[in-house]
């Protein structure tokens, strides 16, 4: 917990949605909405997989939206 980067929010899960009240999830959206849209985001179609890391490069990586 001592990393500054990485927001701790309590939320809990088997109380808020017991008896498939899976709607109460929109209180925890509600909470880290604001801190999930500030963070930006691109999409990417990769030649390569994930655990070929150091075969990335601009011709196995095409950005695809930012």
């Amino acid at each position: 917990m001592g990393d500054k980067d990485i927001e701790y929010v309590w939320f809990d899960f088997h109380g808020e949605c017991k008896k498939m009240k899976w709607e109460n999830l929109s209180k925890l959206v509600d909470i880290v909405k604001q801190t999930m849209f500030s963070h930006g985001y691109f999409m990417a179609d990769l030649d390569v997989g994930f655990g070929q890391r150091e075969l990335i490069n601009s011709q196995t990586c095409r950005i695809t939206s930012i």
